[in-house]
Parts: C-alpha cells; structure tokens; sequence
C-alpha cells in the first residue's frame, strides 16, 4: 500500500512538471515588446546605432510569433530572420529609405511594436573611375559603394553633373575638358576623395601631340604618334618599340616658337602607358630638365600615372617631358594622354 501510494506520487509530480513545461513553451499573448539592438557576436552590449546591411539581434520580449520585420516599410521576408521569445535575428537591408533613421517595427500574433531607432548609411566609397580624362560633356562612371542620398560629385574644384546613380555606381558629366584633380563623391554621411588624379590642365599628348611640342624620340627602332591597335582613351596613342641597349626616351620637347614652358599652376605630370612586353620587368623613367622618378611597370594592361612635382625636384619650367626605357631593353609601349594637372 505504501508502495502504491508512492508510485501515485511520483506520477503526479511528472504530470506537474511536465504541465509547466508546456506552459512556459507557449508563446505568451501579450504585445511584442523590444529593449535594444545588439550586435548577434556582442549581445549583452545594446548599439545606438547600427548600419545599412548588418546583421544584428532585436532583443525584448514576447517576440517567438513574430511574422514580420520591417525596417522603415522595407520588410524582410519570414523565412530569412529567426525568432524565440526574447530576440530577433535578422539582417538590415542594404538599402532604406533614410540615410540616419529607421525605426523597427515587429508584427507578432499578438500585436506590434515600433521602435525608434538610427540604422545609417555608411560613409560612400569610391572603389574605380572607368576613365581618368575626358572631354566636356562626356560621361563619366564611378564605381564603389554607399552613393545613396548622393549630393555632389567634384572634379577637383569643378561640381558635375549627376546623370544617374544608384548604390553602386554614379554617372556624371564631364563638366569641363580641363577640369582636374581627385574625384570626390559627397552623400549625407561624408565625402569620399579618389586615390587618382582625373583630367588636365595641360595636355601633351591625347589625339595628337600638342602645336607647342614636336615629339622627339630617341633610342628606338621605330615609333608612331597615331597608332589605333591599343589606345586607353579617344582613337589614337603613341606607339614607341624601344631599341635594346639604347636606354631610349619618348621625349615630347617644346617648339622653338613656344619656347620654355612656365609650370606655376601645375602640380604634376600625368600619363598612361600600356607595356606589351615582351619584358616582364621594365621599367620607365619620367624626367624633367635634370630631375627623374624610375616606376617599375606592369606588362598588358593599360596603367594610368601621376607623378607630382615634388617627386620630380619641383620643377618651375620645362623645355622637355621625356619618358625614357630604363633597363636598356628591346620592349614595345603604347602611351596615351599626357599631360600636367
């Protein structure tokens, strides 16, 4: 009998304790309720703001029948966050309707909330510029990342014109065949500077060689000043095939009529070359009167170049650019858009 009543007890304590089981794993019928943001490897630390395209954790309460997350309107689909009571796991659009505010809103089976909170663009980020001169007018492309809410895009001191942009990508108007210097690209989160230099101020060599300049090579076994089989921009570069053991130059000197050229205004010497071997490792040497910077090139692709004056013992005045062969080998190079900026 003390047996029995023994095995009755036991019984009902499994019954009870399995009654609270199933009680606390159902869902609670209250409101969602949300405390905080935290990063999904840093969650005891709540975040005052976070941005576009991270993933973090929502945390609060009453959260497990959550159907829909949205970020300012923009909903993320059931399938890609992950709920329980407590949090939220989900990651933020790349893109948002605000670049500094978007609250958080939870829809659960018992409810909604909505969160005031600060998810921001990231600062914009220029990755390339698919050329590095152009011509008034002539469109432009600039790749990388966070353009969104662009404002302004610079050459130098010029503001372009926004033809079209999205996350990615920007196209703008060349705003002047002279505009010059490092492309920048402003949105409400900062600006980013290109690490190149765009444009002329001055141009040597792009379709043809400047009236005031004659080209004037040496050491080669032949060149040509309008050559179509490899250009980096327009219809036509300069083509030199370097003669070994002559250390040559593709030197562009100043006409008789122009006479010395004075720099003030300039800061450097910009150009592209295009080395087609066969040498793996030539380089070139760019000098002005008695001043040269030695580059080591790269072999089939088009390089652009911009060397500042400083680098080439600040030169006031020129009677002649020379970009010279510097191993005294027999190698081909195409050259294109030469000039100062």
């Amino acid at each position: 009998m003390k047996s029995s009543f023994y095995h009755f007890y036991i019984a009902i304590l499994l019954v009870a304790v399995v009654a609270c089981e199933k009680k606390t794993d159902e869902p609670s019928s209250l409101p969602p309720h949300i405390e905080g943001v935290t990063f999904l490897n840093d969650r005891n630390q709540f975040q005052d703001s976070v941005l576009f395209g991270e993933w973090i954790l929502i945390k609060g309460k009453y959260l497990s029948t959550a159907h829909s997350v949205s970020f300012s309107d923009v909903a993320i689909e059931a399938k890609d966050f992950f709920a329980d009571d407590t949090s939220i796991a989900v990651k933020i659009p790349a893109s948002l309707p605000d670049p500094t505010t978007n609250p958080i809103k939870v829809i659960t089976s018992f409810g909604d909330v909505t969160y005031q909170y600060k998810i921001v663009l990231p600062p914009p980020v220029i990755h390339s510029v698919d050329k590095l001169a152009a011509n008034a007018d002539e469109l432009i492309t600039i790749t990388g990342d966070f353009f969104l809410f662009l404002s302004e895009v610079k050459i130098g001191n010029f503001t372009a014109e926004i033809v079209e942009f999205d996350r990615y990508s920007v196209k703008v108007k060349n705003p002047d065949t002279y505009a010059s210097g490092a492309i920048s690209v402003t949105t409400p989160r900062g600006t980013s500077v290109s690490n190149k230099i765009f444009g002329f101020k001055y141009i040597v060599f792009d379709e043809e060689v400047n009236a005031d300049f004659i080209a004037s090579p040496y050491g080669h076994n032949s060149y040509e000043v309008a050559y179509t089989d490899e250009i980096r921009r327009g219809s036509t570069a300069f083509f030199i095939d370097y003669k070994a053991g002559s250390w040559g130059s593709s030197r562009f000197s100043r006409t008789a009529a122009a006479g010395s050229m004075d720099l003030t205004g300039y800061s450097g010497v910009k150009f592209s070359y295009y080395c087609m071997g066969p040498s793996t490792n030539s380089r070139l040497r760019v000098v002005i009167g008695a001043s040269g910077l030695t580059i080591d090139c790269e072999t089939g692709k088009w390089v652009d170049v911009a060397i500042p004056f400083t680098s080439l013992g600040n030169p006031t005045s020129l009677t002649a650019l020379e970009i010279k062969e510097f191993r005294g080998q027999g190698v081909l190079y195409v050259l294109d858009d030469i000039g100062f900026y």
